[in-house]
């Protein structure tokens, strides 16, 4: 897959009004094959396969920060509704109380 179709997919999912969105870093670092994918140990080699880079490296990576920042951009524009309302609610709840 290209980066620019993997950056597309990630950025469309992150989209989704769903409060729950998970993501593969195997698909940000575009490795061919995925990582800790249960199944036996002869047919294939769960769990024993490694990301392909550390977590400081990755995290440090100008464009693993760019998509993640556009991904976390996107949900909080998705999810902005859902919050809004979520908030109003609370505040409306307090409004109630006596006291």
């Amino acid at each position: 897959m290209s980066s620019s179709l993997n950056s597309a997919i990630h950025r469309f999912m992150a989209q989704s009004r769903r409060a729950l969105l998970g993501l593969q870093p195997e698909d940000w670092l575009e490795m061919a094959t995925p990582v800790n994918v249960p199944s036996t140990t002869d047919a294939y080699p769960n769990w024993r396969r490694k990301l392909a880079r550390d977590l400081e490296t990755m995290f440090s990576d100008p464009d693993i920060i760019r998509l993640l920042t556009a991904v976390g951009d996107g949900r909080r524009l998705a999810l902005a509704p859902a919050l809004g309302r979520s908030t109003k609610r609370a505040q409306d709840d307090n409004d109630d109380r006596p006291g």
